[in-house]
């Protein structure tokens, strides 16, 4: 009784320590905030919202949009329960990667349980995770929660446990389809840490994991082809072609982007690059005895898969494209790493966990530094927003005040060198200028002024005459002429 205490104890501890580090990192997105999703959003209110997930064949997602439709639940405390439930969802998969991993720890004591921890942290809330805090949905958590569970269900090897790890993943591709990559790494990485496995059991567990995958992305295209049959329109996701070498060249330059370069202005450059680089080296110190000289391939292959199933699904598409939120095994390459070396260790060795800790603390710690910068970020971009637009709004009320007309309709241009941010900050998710997509800056324009202005094509007389050919540096009157009920807008 006792020591069930203890370990009850211990996990608790556990728990609360990966759900307090969570809140450090995304308490910032709990509080409301906008991205140019979110203007269209509230733009199309929760009636003409909930279709577009459906279009992709999120069910779960369309499920819980039009429960709160029916509650007439204000769209900011939607967004908070979202956040909240996120953050939650995502603890508890990062504490469910922890307690799998423990038992394999050949050392277990408090220094590697702390590294353990910490890279099973990092994991989850990698530097691609964040970009899933902008949208204001909880799917995408909670696909990762039932990624996490499949994948450790897939360690039984009787077909009980792979039924169920199937109806996870299928249930996972339900809610975001994008996030598949994270279950296929996960299971892999489980299969090499727990104990020596001949070529003939790597490739059974290749064929069941990947079997799994196929059966997931066949239902998810068979929901998405009946949403579309529902909606009374064709699906534009889905190229027509499918050439297999120019995917593959493709997925493995993409990769090779991924991992070094292409990130998303979301953290800092080769920071992947580098914990691959650090895994490869602390890998081969680690090894002590001969039979663990195929660390170092695992790891590879391991590092392969997290980016090859995040790159290779893209070109499946009409217009292949990449982010953030599709490629968490990329991100969580850095959480995986150090918890691939940490169990790997068969003998102690002070110097390597010593390094390990440091290293697995500065992950947790840019990590949290980059979560709550783009936060801050958002707050300085909604700011900066609503000043410009306020200023748009003054120079329509003293429109309309001399003119005695009501402005109700709008056109928007753009100037030859417009700023995709304020302030000169990174061009990001959070940081982009509502006003400037097409899908969002009508409902943005609208946001600020309080108003239900139309979005009309601009008369190009107006354009020639008032924007052609100009490069503004600030906002100024010039770049608001009327015509009659219409703003014109010309966006620096």
């Amino acid at each position: 009784m006792k020591y069930l205490t203890k370990v009850n104890k211990e996990k608790f501890t556990s728990f609360i320590i990966i759900l307090l580090l969570a809140l450090i990192s995304c308490g910032i997105f709990l509080k409301f905030h906008m991205i140019t999703d979110t203007y269209w959003n509230i733009g199309l209110g929760y009636e003409g919202y909930k279709i577009e997930p459906l279009k992709d064949g999120r069910i779960i997602n369309y499920s819980i949009l039009s429960i709160a439709q029916v509650m007439n639940m204000p769209f900011k405390v939607y967004q908070f329960i979202m956040m909240a439930l996120s953050i939650l969802f995502y603890s508890i998969s990062a504490y469910w990667i922890y307690n799998e991993l423990q038992d394999r720890l050949k050392n277990k004591n408090r220094i590697n349980k702390a590294i353990l921890l910490l890279g099973s942290f990092a994991i989850i809330f990698n530097p691609m995770t964040v970009e899933a805090f902008a949208y204001t949905e909880v799917v995408m958590a909670l696909s990762i929660l039932l990624g996490t569970k499949a994948a450790i269900a897939l360690k039984g090897s009787d077909w009980k446990s792979r039924i169920k790890a199937l109806a996870l993943v299928i249930a996972m591709g339900i809610c975001y389809q994008g996030t598949i990559n994270f279950f296929i790494t996960l299971s892999i990485f489980l299969f090499a840490t727990t104990k020596k496995h001949n070529i003939k059991d790597w490739i059974k567990e290749l064929v069941i994991i990947g079997l799994i995958s196929i059966i997931t992305m066949a239902i998810s295209l068979v929901t998405l082809k009946i949403s579309n049959n529902i909606l009374n329109r064709e699906q534009s996701r889905l190229g027509d072609e499918f050439n297999i070498i120019y995917m593959i060249k493709g997925s493995i330059n993409v990769g090779i982007n991924v991992i070094t370069s292409m990130t998303f202005n979301l953290f800092p450059k080769y920071l992947i690059a580098l914990f691959i680089i650090f895994g490869i080296v602390l890998t081969g110190v680690s090894i002590t005895k001969k039979e663990e000289i195929t660390a170092i391939p695992k790891y590879l292959f391991i590092i392969a898969v997290a980016v090859l199933s995040c790159t290779f699904p893209i070109f499946l598409q009409t217009g292949p494209s990449i982010s953030a939120r599709m490629s968490y095994s990329v991100g969580a390459i850095i959480g995986l790493t150090i918890n691939y070396v940490i169990l790997l260790q068969s003998k102690e060795s002070k110097i390597i966990n010593r390094i390990l800790l440091i290293i697995a603390i500065i992950a947790v710690a840019t990590n949290i530094y980059d979560y709550i910068m783009l936060g801050l970020m958002n707050i300085e971009s909604q700011k900066e927003e609503k000043r410009y637009i306020d200023k748009i709004n003054e120079c329509i009320t003293k429109y309309e005040e001399e003119n005695g007309i009501t402005v109700n309709k709008a056109a928007i241009t753009f100037d030859r060198k417009f700023d995709y941010t304020y302030s000169n900050l990174p061009n990001n998710t959070f940081t982009t200028r509502g006003i400037l997509p097409a899908y969002s800056r009508i409902h943005t324009l609208n946001y600020y002024t309080n108003r239900k202005l139309e979005l009309v094509q601009m008369n190009r007389d107006i354009y020639q005459m008032y924007f052609a050919n100009k490069d503004f540096k600030e906002f100024g009157e010039e770049q608001v002429k009327f015509s009659k009920d219409t703003v014109n807008i010309c966006v620096y």
